[in-house]
């Protein structure tokens, strides 16, 4: 099952790959793969194994993870956030009252947005660029 991008935590304006230290795995985001270790190879795929059956994505807590090929330190990201693990205290996008993330198509506020949107002719922000190739500063929209 492919997760609901839009239970991503919320804060982030882009994300590359999460790591979920509740079954010590990373998702990345543009390729929308898994990727977990197996019989110490790492695995790519859309599908998590039935070992992994009881994780839900979107109460999982996640952290955002923007470097290359992150897989590589995992010892890192294993031992620096294991106290995350069955932690779901995390706001994510979809939950989240912030009106910057109602434009968000999976937002519960979305279709008020939308129509609040379309009804002032739907230009607002239009041609503002977001620079840094729209990756922002890592921190604002999601």
């Amino acid at each position: 099952m492919v997760p609901n991008l839009h239970g991503g935590p919320v804060g982030y304006d882009h994300v590359e790959y999460y790591y979920m230290p509740d079954i010590d795995a990373f998702y990345y985001v543009p390729r929308q793969q898994y990727i977990y270790m197996n019989r110490g190879r790492w695995v790519f795929t859309t599908v998590l194994p039935p070992r992994f059956r009881s994780f839900d994505f979107n109460t999982g807590y996640k952290v955002v993870v923007n470097e290359p090929r992150p897989y590589y330190n995992a010892r890192m990201y294993r031992t620096k956030y294991a106290n995350y693990k069955g932690r779901h205290d995390q706001e994510i996008i979809r939950n989240s009252h912030d009106s910057k993330y109602f434009e968000n198509k999976g937002h519960p506020e979305y279709k008020n947005w939308k129509r609040e949107h379309d009804q002032r002719g739907g230009n607002e922000g239009r041609g503002r660029g977001r620079g840094n190739n729209g990756r922002g500063n890592g921190k604002s929209r999601g």
